[in-house]
Formats: structure tokens, sequence, C-alpha cells
């Protein structure tokens, strides 16, 4: 009976002491520097994929921008369809630089926000006059309604606002020096 509850216990000391080390090893982290590293990561994707997915839908791309209820829209949406992916992508290529990524962190903010102000356009559309129009995201990301965009729309802004307040501070600015 006492091996028992000796082997016991020593199997719980060598858990809660494996699980010590971890818990310690996980405090340490520079969880900053992770959720930067994460938001990176995930933008590059997000923006290579719409990218490449309006690129290769081009006639889908400017149909669809043609149907929503802004005036220089239906006018503009071949320029846009052409010029947006490319500005994609040359954020996905800044993104990936060291040297680039304050700017392109800056940029990627402020065309989530262009996009985040054209769904809750759509949305008050589709409240007022009853009509969904698709979304002119590529890929998957057309699939999901008004609300799930404007939600994931904010959640990559906030990712996006922290990614650009921390890298300031990561990297400050040589001019501001006392």
């Amino acid at each position: 009976m006492k091996v028992a509850i000796f082997q016991k216990n020593n199997l719980l000391c060598r858990l809660n002491g494996k699980f010590r080390h971890l818990w310690e090893a996980i405090r340490s982290w520079n969880w900053k520097e992770i959720l930067m590293i994460g938001t990176v990561v995930f933008v590059i994707i997000l923006f290579s994929y719409t990218a490449v997915s309006k690129l290769l839908d081009y006639e889908k791309f400017v149909f669809q921008m043609r149907l929503a209820p802004v005036p220089f829209m239906k006018t503009m949406a071949p320029v846009i369809g052409r010029v947006l992916p490319w500005i994609e992508l040359a954020l996905v290529v800044m993104l990936y630089k060291e040297k680039t990524r304050l700017l392109a962190y800056k940029a990627s903010f402020v065309l989530m926000v262009l996009f985040e102000i054209y769904i809750t356009w759509m949305k008050v559309v589709s409240v007022r006059t009853g009509i969904t129009l698709p979304c002119t995201c590529g890929g998957i990301l057309s699939r999901m309604g008004w609300e799930q965009h404007l939600f994931f729309n904010a959640s990559v802004i906030v990712l996006l606002l922290l990614s650009i307040y921390w890298h300031r501070g990561k990297y400050p600015n040589k001019n501001n020096k006392p």
C-alpha cells in the first residue's frame, strides 16, 4: 500500500516538475514579438490569397464590384480590379522585409479600414433595401456574410494596430532622441 502511494506521489512530483518547467518557459516568451510575427504571417497569407484569387477570377471580381451601390465603383471597377490585387501583393513583399515592415503595417491598416468602410456600407444597403449583394473578396472569404466580414476585418485591424504600436516600441525613431 505504501509503495503504491509513494509511486503515485513520485509520479505527481515528476509531472508537477515538468509542468512547472513548461509554465516557466511559456512565461518567458516574448508575447508581443509572437503576436507581431503571427500578424505578419497572417496578413501575408490573407493578402496573397485574396490577391491571387482576384487576379485569377478578374471578371467575376469586376462584375461584383459593379453591382455595389457606390457611384464611382461602377466606372472604376476595371481599374480597381487591376490595381487592388497588385497593391495587396506589394504589401506582402513589404511585410516580408524587416526594413519596410512598419510602412507595410500602416498601409495594411489603411487598406483594411477602407475595406471595413466598404463592408459597413454594403451592410447598411443590405438592411435598407433587403438586397444582399455578393462580396467582392476573393476565394473562401467571399462566402462570409457581411457581419462575419465586419468582425473578421475588425480583428485584423486590431492586430495591425497592436503590431504598429509594438513595432514602434521595438524600433524607436532615431529622430525622437531626447
